[in-house]
């Protein structure tokens, strides 16, 4: 499976209750899946150090590529800088028919993965990745 496709599962999620992602869940939820073992290597996005902790330009090409096609739509956050990304219905339709073909492993893989970014706080979120994973805090900008 292509990477860009965890990171539309993912998204797919977002009829829950805690609604479209912001980038950065995006980037964690989707370093949190880079470390499961049983996701082959070239599903995996590469992340590095960064202003807040594990990023991956390569999210954004795909999430600009993903806007691009109609599949998913930023939601400007008028309270903050950036915008939240949600499916559109043919994003979403599609989201489904992945996870249909999918194994019920990474269908919970993806649904543990949301939970996780999602209830947390930002500084807990961020706190629990550089406790976890020091070597990525080491550029962060974020006092946590």
């Amino acid at each position: 499976m292509p990477r860009i496709d965890w990171l539309l599962l993912l998204l797919r999620t977002a009829d829950s209750p805690t609604g479209p992602l912001d980038p950065i869940r995006i980037q964690k939820a989707l370093f949190y899946v880079s470390l499961d073992p049983n996701v082959p290597e070239h599903e995996k996005y590469a992340f590095e150090p960064y202003n807040y902790g594990p990023y991956s330009k390569q999210i954004y090409l795909d999430l600009d590529d993903l806007v691009a096609r109609g599949l998913v739509e930023p939601i400007l956050d008028t309270s903050r800088r950036w915008s939240r990304y949600a499916l559109t219905l043919a994003g979403a339709s599609h989201a489904d028919e992945l996870r249909e073909k999918m194994s019920p492993s990474w269908s919970q893989l993806v649904d543990a993965t949301r939970e996780l970014v999602t209830s947390l706080s930002f500084p807990e979120l961020l706190r629990k990745v550089y406790r976890e994973h020091p070597a990525f805090a080491v550029n962060s900008i974020a006092n946590v």
